[in-house]
Protein backbone atom coordinates (compact mmCIF):
# COMPACT_ATOMS: atom_id res chain seq x y z
CA UNK A 1 0.00 0.00 0.00
CA UNK A 2 1.66 3.18 -1.19
CA UNK A 3 -0.28 6.37 -0.69
CA UNK A 4 -0.73 9.14 -3.24
CA UNK A 5 -1.49 11.41 -0.26
CA UNK A 6 1.96 11.12 1.31
CA UNK A 7 4.35 14.04 1.31
CA UNK A 8 7.17 11.52 0.82
CA UNK A 9 8.44 10.88 -2.69
CA UNK A 10 7.63 7.58 -4.36
CA UNK A 11 11.26 6.44 -3.88
CA UNK A 12 11.15 7.31 -0.17
CA UNK A 13 7.84 5.48 0.23
CA UNK A 14 9.32 2.37 -1.41
CA UNK A 15 12.33 2.50 0.91
CA UNK A 16 10.11 2.97 3.95
CA UNK A 17 8.08 -0.10 2.93
CA UNK A 18 11.29 -2.10 2.49
CA UNK A 19 12.39 -1.19 6.02
CA UNK A 20 8.94 -2.03 7.39
CA UNK A 21 8.99 -5.47 5.79
CA UNK A 22 12.32 -6.14 7.54
CA UNK A 23 10.48 -5.61 10.85
CA UNK A 24 7.37 -7.65 10.09
CA UNK A 25 8.53 -10.77 11.95
CA UNK A 26 10.32 -9.00 14.79
CA UNK A 27 8.73 -8.69 18.21
CA UNK A 28 7.56 -5.29 19.34
CA UNK A 29 5.26 -2.42 18.46
CA UNK A 30 5.69 0.57 16.15
CA UNK A 31 5.52 4.35 16.47
CA UNK A 32 5.64 7.56 14.49
CA UNK A 33 6.68 10.88 15.98
CA UNK A 34 5.44 13.79 13.88
CA UNK A 35 2.30 12.29 12.36
CA UNK A 36 0.90 15.27 10.42
CA UNK A 37 -2.11 13.86 8.47
CA UNK A 38 -1.42 10.24 9.40
CA UNK A 39 -0.53 8.93 5.95
CA UNK A 40 2.79 7.42 7.02
CA UNK A 41 1.26 5.94 10.18
CA UNK A 42 -1.42 4.35 8.00
CA UNK A 43 1.30 2.72 5.87
CA UNK A 44 3.17 1.55 8.98
CA UNK A 45 0.05 0.07 10.57
CA UNK A 46 -1.10 -1.51 7.30
CA UNK A 47 2.28 -3.24 6.93
CA UNK A 48 2.73 -4.17 10.59
CA UNK A 49 -0.97 -4.96 10.94
CA UNK A 50 -0.67 -7.28 13.96
CA UNK A 51 1.34 -4.77 15.99
CA UNK A 52 0.11 -1.89 18.12
CA UNK A 53 1.07 1.46 16.61
CA UNK A 54 1.61 4.70 18.54
CA UNK A 55 1.05 8.13 16.97
CA UNK A 56 2.86 10.92 18.86
CA UNK A 57 1.97 14.46 17.81
CA UNK A 58 0.63 17.75 19.14
CA UNK A 59 -1.88 17.69 16.27
CA UNK A 60 -1.36 21.46 16.29
CA UNK A 61 1.63 21.67 13.94
CA UNK A 62 5.34 22.01 14.59
CA UNK A 63 6.26 23.39 17.97
CA UNK A 64 9.51 24.28 19.69
CA UNK A 65 11.43 24.94 16.46
CA UNK A 66 14.74 26.67 16.93
CA UNK A 67 16.53 28.92 14.47
CA UNK A 68 19.69 28.60 16.55
CA UNK A 69 19.70 24.79 16.08
CA UNK A 70 19.07 25.05 12.33
CA UNK A 71 15.36 24.23 12.12
CA UNK A 72 13.80 25.41 8.87
CA UNK A 73 10.21 24.58 9.75
CA UNK A 74 8.41 27.04 11.97
CA UNK A 75 5.92 26.59 14.79
CA UNK A 76 2.43 25.91 13.48
CA UNK A 77 3.52 24.37 10.15
CA UNK A 78 1.99 20.96 9.37
CA UNK A 79 -1.15 21.62 11.38
CA UNK A 80 -3.74 18.86 11.28
CA UNK A 81 -6.40 17.92 13.80
CA UNK A 82 -6.45 14.66 15.71
CA UNK A 83 -9.99 13.98 14.45
CA UNK A 84 -8.79 14.21 10.84
CA UNK A 85 -5.87 11.84 11.54
CA UNK A 86 -8.11 9.29 13.28
CA UNK A 87 -10.54 9.35 10.36
CA UNK A 88 -7.67 9.07 7.85
CA UNK A 89 -5.96 6.11 9.56
CA UNK A 90 -9.23 4.43 10.55
CA UNK A 91 -7.65 1.20 11.87
CA UNK A 92 -7.80 -0.71 15.13
CA UNK A 93 -4.66 -1.04 17.24
CA UNK A 94 -3.58 2.60 16.92
CA UNK A 95 -2.93 4.64 20.07
CA UNK A 96 -2.92 8.42 19.68
CA UNK A 97 -0.63 10.33 22.02
CA UNK A 98 -1.76 13.96 21.70
CA UNK A 99 0.54 16.56 23.19
CA UNK A 100 4.10 17.76 23.21
CA UNK A 101 6.62 14.96 22.66
CA UNK A 102 8.56 13.84 24.74
CA UNK A 103 6.09 14.73 27.52
CA UNK A 104 3.54 12.28 26.07
CA UNK A 105 5.96 9.35 26.11
CA UNK A 106 5.37 6.92 28.96
CA UNK A 107 5.92 3.59 27.18
CA UNK A 108 9.14 2.81 29.06
CA UNK A 109 8.34 -0.90 29.32
CA UNK A 110 7.23 -1.25 25.69
CA UNK A 111 9.54 -2.83 23.12
CA UNK A 112 9.60 -1.23 19.66
CA UNK A 113 10.55 -2.90 16.38
CA UNK A 114 9.96 0.18 14.21
CA UNK A 115 10.06 3.88 15.06
CA UNK A 116 9.76 6.61 12.43
CA UNK A 117 10.63 10.21 13.32
CA UNK A 118 9.51 13.04 11.06
CA UNK A 119 9.43 15.94 13.50
CA UNK A 120 11.31 18.40 11.32
CA UNK A 121 13.11 19.86 14.36
CA UNK A 122 16.32 19.42 16.30
CA UNK A 123 14.38 19.03 19.54
CA UNK A 124 12.03 16.41 18.10
CA UNK A 125 14.79 14.31 16.52
CA UNK A 126 17.00 14.43 19.61
CA UNK A 127 14.16 13.49 21.95
CA UNK A 128 12.99 10.69 19.66
CA UNK A 129 16.43 9.15 19.98
CA UNK A 130 16.67 9.73 23.74
CA UNK A 131 13.23 8.26 24.46
CA UNK A 132 13.38 5.24 22.16
CA UNK A 133 17.06 4.22 22.01
CA UNK A 134 16.79 1.73 24.88
CA UNK A 135 13.40 0.36 23.78
CA UNK A 136 14.33 -0.78 20.26
CA UNK A 137 14.61 -4.57 19.95
CA UNK A 138 17.47 -6.35 18.17
CA UNK A 139 17.20 -5.75 14.41
CA UNK A 140 14.56 -3.11 15.07
CA UNK A 141 14.63 0.21 13.18
CA UNK A 142 14.78 3.80 14.37
CA UNK A 143 14.40 5.91 11.22
CA UNK A 144 14.73 9.68 10.87
CA UNK A 145 13.44 11.65 7.91
CA UNK A 146 15.94 14.28 6.86
CA UNK A 147 16.30 16.54 3.88
CA UNK A 148 19.08 18.84 2.74
CA UNK A 149 17.43 21.93 4.16
CA UNK A 150 16.78 20.64 7.67
CA UNK A 151 20.00 21.41 9.52
CA UNK A 152 18.25 21.03 12.92
CA UNK A 153 17.55 17.33 12.41
CA UNK A 154 21.08 16.84 11.04
CA UNK A 155 22.53 18.58 14.10
CA UNK A 156 20.58 16.30 16.43
CA UNK A 157 21.59 13.13 14.57
CA UNK A 158 25.25 14.20 14.64
CA UNK A 159 25.05 14.14 18.43
CA UNK A 160 24.22 10.42 18.55
CA UNK A 161 25.45 9.08 15.21
CA UNK A 162 28.31 7.20 16.90
CA UNK A 163 26.06 4.99 19.07
CA UNK A 164 27.80 1.61 18.92
CA UNK A 165 24.52 -0.20 19.58
CA UNK A 166 23.29 0.60 16.07
CA UNK A 167 24.30 0.05 12.47
CA UNK A 168 23.63 3.28 10.57
CA UNK A 169 22.63 3.62 6.94
CA UNK A 170 21.96 6.79 4.94
CA UNK A 171 19.39 6.03 2.26
CA UNK A 172 17.52 8.64 0.22
CA UNK A 173 16.00 11.02 2.80
CA UNK A 174 16.42 8.65 5.71
CA UNK A 175 18.98 7.95 8.38
CA UNK A 176 18.25 4.36 9.40
CA UNK A 177 19.47 3.09 12.77
CA UNK A 178 19.25 -0.71 13.07
CA UNK A 179 19.73 -2.11 16.58
CA UNK A 180 22.57 -4.61 16.81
Amino acid sequence: MLSNDSILSYENLCELKKQLFLCKNIEGVSAEIGVYKGNTSKIIKHTLVDKTHYCYDTFEGICNSSDSMGDRHKDGEFYCTLDYVKENINMDGVIYKKGFFPNTFDEYLEKFCFVYSDTGTYFGAKNTYLKFKNNIVSNGKLIFYIDDNNIGVKNAINEFINDINYNILYKLNFVIFTKI
